[in-house]
């Protein structure tokens, strides 16, 4: 199966982001990409999967309606301490 590659425009436009902010998600890792000549080239799959693990994350939300694992941990944690004392 051929993985199908669209250009950086295409993939802005499909998560919803301007060109300068899918460019800072290329250069900060989240998003794999390649650059050709002046055109950073994605792979279809990646910008679908990067689509999926930000679901839930939008503009005005606040961490504390999207909290990591960690933070549910660390809550959880304290509940059961105090549940203790």
């Amino acid at each position: 199966m051929e993985d199908k590659i669209i250009d950086a425009r295409e993939a802005a436009r499909r998560l919803g982001v301007k060109h300068a902010r899918l460019c800072m998600l290329i250069r900060s890792g989240e998003l794999p990409a390649q650059k050709f000549a002046a055109v950073w080239m994605i792979r279809e799959a990646d910008v679908e999967a990067l689509k999926l693990k930000r679901v839930g994350l939008r503009r005005g939300s606040k961490p504390s309606d999207n909290p990591s694992p960690a933070a549910l941990y660390k809550r959880e944690r304290r509940a059961i301490l105090k549940g203790k004392k």
